[in-house]
């Protein structure tokens, strides 16, 4: 690869592999395209390298790096293990496999080759320490899962996740079916592993996220026969780790799978379970459930609330692993239906290491069950029917305009809503439903629903004492409780009951965020974007993944002088902004300065923040802060956003406000000590600030005495009126703390602050 693509160029065969493919992703370019692109590319060479002959070779060539594709076959009729035998071993079956269509097989990345890929990454072997050196908020709550009871059972008494082993880590588990083509049954089920000891926008990331294996095919797996590698890898990589290269120097890095998150169907084939529809379904109680005989004559398993024990009797990993020694398929025990392959690893408790996935419980499952009640024709005689507000309901809706790190902007209920997203659905839960239902649903529903967004913004924030915890639980009992009286019973689902187990599922794995299914979800996306048409499909995940991986180390192995240098940059960058008035790594200007005359009532402020007259400053509409975007109000360009609402610090106090401008002057006189000034307190912010409401958001209910439970959203706050007379404040911009999305409802405005400025939007 490091020979030049002709002799004389300066261009290796490597690299510009590297371009071609990198180009092809960027641009969605298809096989066809992609085909004539390297036939344009031979004509203009003085020879043909191999690895550019066609796209057959080209992704042979990248697909063989670092990582070696190994293919595992299997029976087609009963899924069991074959290699080279004529016969199928399993002797229930023993159909012939001489047929080409008699068997099939899945693709498995070995761990030990993208492990040592990893630590060949600088910026990977530095984010390891994250956990060692993260500023907490409070020492006691719970922050991210190295908080968590399953966490820190590794970590105490000089453990094999404690700094004392600073190169050890562990995996979050992972997978789900993805369809492959719209017009087969084809289906893709990736198995990812993240590790745990990466800050989380970096563990959640693409290029840091394992891959063991991949089963395609019109069938879902058979769990135990695609993860018998896998569960071979994971107890050796307990026991004995892997040798990696960390600073020139050789250590042992032992990994430890300690959580699996996953939607419903997957987890129970993970782990061996009757599916959700099944008596003891629930994975954290022995709860056996019942039948419930629907009016069109159907049947759905439900889980009524019961009021002597809600949560169940806990299900143990102990019992469960004693049950599946005597279950089967056919007659489970207590819902198991025989061994796992997880119950072979020392570091996985069968039950605690599980979690409840909030994207699909709460937000795919119970936020879009509330709303499908509401608004269907099927309820419209009922008492909690919004059909016919359905169309003002629309009007506000769309009317919101979020700020620019929520990245979809809100869609039609009537029109769109089986087609939201889980992040439209979390923008509905979290933002826009309590200021939108206020006064429309009756109080009973309103109160009951409120209770449960309260009580998934307390378990979603980036910090969580136990006492949110409680409160989280009692919410979560009183929602449930009330759920079959309001709603019927007949929605009792699993998912509805799940709900009592999301406190627990924060104390043994930490916040909702960090063991959610957003980042795998979104990591599918980008897998299918990757690779077209039908033919050498595994040659092109291969080629895929690979690219995801080594992107990283192959950049960094580019020199700043080489001519591709800027053209690779460019290629890397999902979207460029002309920055100027770049002045910290953290916080830049957006567009070019400008002079302004300022009003009497900024002029005044900005001279009590400076102590005299300004005698030059710029001023400008963006900002770019901590990843963030911020507008000012004079940035009329998005028609459609409104970033200008935040959350700022001023002096000890936390406000909010609405930005007007921002600019830079060196008339600031710098508290900074000598040679540390980065030049950010010379950046500020003129800010309007707005003032809390006393009013309970149950004021506009005749019904506000009976708010038995004290509940009140945390994070939704109606803001006085503005008066002309309203005054400004100056801060520097470093004391911007986050967005709000500012939400209007008949002239009453609302605030609402994310839980947290961790997660993101995606």
């Amino acid at each position: 690869m490091d020979q030049p693509i002709y002799d004389g160029h300066w261009m290796s065969i490597g690299l510009s592999i590297m371009l071609i493919s990198l180009f092809a992703m960027c641009h969605s370019v298809t096989g066809a395209m992609l085909a004539d692109l390297l036939v344009l590319i031979r004509l203009h060479c003085l020879s043909q390298p191999k690895a550019l002959q066609s796209v057959y070779m080209l992704r042979k060539t990248f697909a063989s790096f670092e990582s070696p594709l190994q293919r595992f076959y299997y029976c087609n009729n009963c899924h069991s293990p074959v290699s080279k035998e004529e016969i199928c071993p399993n002797t229930f079956c023993s159909k012939s496999l001489l047929a080409s269509s008699s068997k099939s097989f899945f693709l498995v990345f070995p761990l030990y080759h993208q492990l040592r890929s990893f630590f060949k990454n600088q910026t990977f072997v530095s984010g390891l320490g994250h956990r060692f050196h993260r500023q907490k908020k409070n020492a006691r709550n719970y922050e991210d899962i190295y908080d968590s009871n399953v966490y820190q059972q590794f970590v105490v008494n000089d453990g094999p996740l404690s700094e004392k082993h600073p190169y050890n880590i562990s995996f979050t588990f992972n997978t789900d079916g993805v369809p492959l083509f719209k017009s087969s049954q084809m289906s893709m089920w990736p198995v990812y592993l993240m590790v745990n000891e990466l800050p989380f926008k970096q563990r959640k990331s693409k290029t840091n996220m394992l891959m063991y294996g991949i089963w395609f095919g019109s069938t879902k797996p058979c769990m135990s026969t695609f993860c018998e590698p896998l569960q071979a890898s994971l107890s050796d990589l307990e026991t004995n780790g892997v040798q990696v290269e960390v600073n020139g120097e050789s250590v042992i890095c032992h990994c430890f799978l300690i959580a699996l998150t996953a939607d419903l169907p997957a987890k129970s084939s993970v782990l061996n379970m009757v599916q959700f529809n099944g008596s003891h379904s629930c994975l954290f109680c022995t709860q056996k459930g019942k039948n419930f005989r629907t009016d069109k004559g159907g049947n759905v398993h439900i889980f009524p609330y019961v009021e002597e024990d809600p949560s169940g009797p806990a299900r143990t990993a102990t019992d469960s692993v004693r049950n599946s020694l005597t279950a089967s398929s056919v007659q489970p025990v207590e819902g198991i239906k025989g061994y796992s392959f997880l119950m072979n690893l020392s570091s996985f408790d069968y039950v605690r290491s599980c979690s409840v996935d909030y994207m699909h419980c709460v937000l795919l499952g119970v936020t879009k069950l509330l709303l499908t009640l509401w608004f269907s024709s099927a309820h419209a005689a009922s008492r909690f029917s919004l059909l016919p507000y359905v169309n003002s309901v629309d009007n506000l809706l769309c009317s919101v305009k979020p700020p620019s790190n929520i990245s979809r902007l809100p869609r039609s209920i009537n029109e769109h809503l089986k087609y939201w997203k889980a992040a439209e659905l979390r923008s509905w839960l979290l933002f826009y439903s309590i200021p939108i239902l206020r006064g429309l649903l009756p109080y009973v529903y309103f109160y009951h629903y409120t209770c449960f967004v309260e009580a998934i913004t307390l378990l979603s924030m980036d910090s969580i004492s136990e006492a949110d915890v409680k409160n989280g639980q009692v919410l979560l009992d009183y929602f449930v409780y009330m759920f079959a009286d309001l709603y019927g019973e007949r929605y009792l689902t699993l998912n509805v009951h799940s709900l009592l187990h999301l406190p627990s599922t924060v104390q043994n794995l930490g916040p909702l965020w960090v063991h959610s299914c957003f980042p795998f979800e979104n990591l599918n996306g980008n897998l299918m974007s990757m690779f077209h048409g039908t033919q050498h499909v595994d040659l092109q995940i291969m080629n895929a993944f690979n690219m995801m991986q080594l992107m990283p180390l192959m950049l960094s192995s580019v020199k700043k002088d080489s001519p591709a240098y800027e053209f690779l940059t460019k290629l890397c960058k999902n979207s460029q902004h002309y920055l100027q008035g770049e002045l910290t790594k953290s916080c830049k200007f957006i567009g070019k300065g400008f002079k302004k005359k300022l009003c009497s009532v900024h002029n005044v402020a900005l001279i009590d923040f400076l102590g005299a007259e300004p005698k030059d400053f710029m001023v400008f509409k963006q900002l770019k802060l901590r990843g963030k975007t911020f507008h000012s109000k004079e940035y009329v360009r998005s028609l459609k956003r409104n970033s200008s609402a935040v959350m700022f610090r001023e002096k000890e106090n936390k406000r909010r406000g609405v930005i007007n401008w921002f600019c830079f002057t060196q008339d600031v006189n710098c508290i900074c000590e000598k040679n540390h000034c980065d030049d950010s307190c010379k950046m500020l912010a003129c800010i309007t600030p707005y003032d809390v409401d006393a009013r309970s958001i149950f004021s506009s209910y005749e019904d506000e005495a009976d708010n038995f439970l004290g509940v009140e959203p945390s994070h939704v706050k109606l803001v006085k009126a503005q008066t002309e007379h309203m005054g400004v404040v100056i801060i520097p911009v470093k004391n911007l703390i986050s967005l709000l999305i500012p939400v209007v409802i008949d002239d009453t405005l609302f605030f609402c602050e994310q839980p947290n400025n961790i997660e993101g939007d995606l």
